[in-house]
């Protein structure tokens, strides 16, 4: 046999047998999605498991196509989806969250609850400035000395 046509049979067979082969999809409805991106991380109990294969806008809010890339994951119908900010540079990851273990595996293309929103909430500075005004701190107390000397110290690192 020739050597293209060996090459061609040998692609041929790797393209029927990776399509032979069913991507685990799990589809996540969640009201927002802020940050998150196609081919974002995917972790359960915090091990990276797949990433994001697509986000679609629906009517009631954001579809988030998951890629389970791993076969050894128990995700259960119970578990709860979180999208959080990861890293130095706030990297949006999807992070599962295990919840009853009796509840029933999940099968491929189903549908897990809604995304649990964070508890975390960022403020403008100026938002920040009044709440500190109000619980009573003032430009000379020990909490802004030791913000400004961070600030400061941050700023000589950087000349």
């Amino acid at each position: 046999m020739s050597r293209p046509v060996f090459l061609l049979l040998a692609t041929a067979a790797v393209i029927v047998g990776c399509a032979s082969k069913h991507e685990n999809v799990v589809h996540v409805i969640a009201e927002q999605a802020p940050g998150l991106k196609k081919s974002a991380r995917v972790q359960y109990r915090g091990i990276e498991v797949g990433l994001v294969k697509q986000v679609y806008f629906t009517p009631g809010g954001v579809r988030i196509d998951l890629l389970i890339e791993r076969e050894d994951v128990p995700i259960r119908t119970q578990d709860t989806v979180h999208i959080t900010s990861v890293g130095a540079f706030g990297e949006q990851v999807v992070d599962i969250r295990p919840g009853v273990q009796t509840a029933p595996l999940i099968p491929r293309g189903a549908t897990l609850p809604k995304v649990q929103p964070e508890s975390t909430v960022a403020l403008p500075v100026g938002v920040w400035r009044s709440i500190v005004r109000t619980l009573g701190f003032t430009p000379d107390s020990a909490l802004v000395d030791s913000v400004r000397k961070r600030a400061d110290g941050a700023a000589a690192g950087k000349r």
